[in-house]
């Protein structure tokens, strides 16, 4: 009898489910440059795998494949031309008055830039942060960009390139809103067919746009990031190629916004399942 009682409390045990563990989101602790960094230019202008041009204040890269690392820099990375760059624990700080782009400029196909910070070299204001990104990937294939903080930009990843790859970043405080500059401060916007968006944590304030949005690129997929803003914080294309799913989303806005919104209609038929509003856990329905 004793035994028959301990079969039934073990198949009852094995059968229970298991509570799922909180998942461990990037922030600051996981991403981004870090240990002893080597000032540019104060403290160098060239280095075996790099150049600094004083007049554009840019670091760039000097042949194909190699790898630029260490460096904390007044100013922005550049591929120029150069192809299969990495771009590896290196820090940027961009200024617009210096007419600056971003934090990291892609013009150049299969650059990889991991482990990295963008952060603006002033305190962020509508004024001096719109058009400024954290990195902008230019028409080109490729790009891998992975585990940056990124901050005090108008937007932190700009994509218009095919075969991007955006994972593991923590994108955050953004510029503020302002009437007068009127910035459109975005998480992430993604222009390019086949891309990878997983594993990102965006923590945006209420008066930002969106955490991500897409155009009509297909072969998109969306997938495990964690996404807070303000408006519509998921926009998507509506195309039978595109997934959206197991993502954990908050607006930060008041009404007339959409936690997922079609930004722009396709075929129809995309796959979006299993996102969850990210303080209650509950089902987002598909509009």
């Amino acid at each position: 009898m004793l035994s028959l009682l301990l079969r039934c409390l073990l198949v009852q045990r094995s059968a229970a489910p298991e509570v799922p563990p909180e998942s461990d989101w990037p922030d600051a602790s996981t991403t981004g440059a870090k240990g002893a960094l080597i000032r540019v230019p104060a403290e160098a202008t060239s280095g075996a795998t790099w150049t600094w041009d004083a007049g554009d204040k840019l670091v760039m890269p000097n042949a194909n494949g190699v790898t630029v690392e260490g460096l904390d820099a007044d100013g922005q990375y550049y591929t120029n031309g150069k192809t299969g760059v990495t771009f590896r624990n290196c820090k940027a700080r961009p200024l617009k008055s210096e007419s600056a782009l971003s934090g990291f400029y892609v013009e150049a196909a299969n650059t990889t830039i991991e482990d990295f910070t963008v952060i603006n070299r002033v305190t962020s204001t509508a004024a001096n942060s719109k058009g400024l990104k954290g990195v902008l990937v230019d028409g080109v294939a490729g790009t891998i960009i992975q585990r940056g903080d990124i901050s005090g930009m108008e937007d932190g990843v700009y994509i218009a390139g095919a075969n991007t790859q955006v994972l593991d970043n923590y994108i955050h405080d953004l510029c503020p809103y302002d009437e007068v500059e009127d910035p459109h401060q975005d998480g992430i916007q993604l222009s390019g067919n086949g891309s990878t968006v997983q594993g990102n944590n965006i923590e945006l304030a209420g008066d930002t746009s969106s955490a991500y949005t897409g155009d009509t690129s297909t072969g998109v997929t969306v997938t495990g990031n964690r996404l807070r803003a303000g408006g519509h914080v998921l926009r998507i294309h509506d195309e039978a190629t595109n997934v959206y799913t197991d993502n954990r989303i908050f607006r930060e806005a008041g009404t007339g916004f959409s936690y997922i919104d079609v930004n722009t209609d396709g075929t129809g038929s995309a796959t979006v399942t299993g996102n969850v509003d990210d303080d209650t856990g509950a089902p987002i329905a598909f509009p």
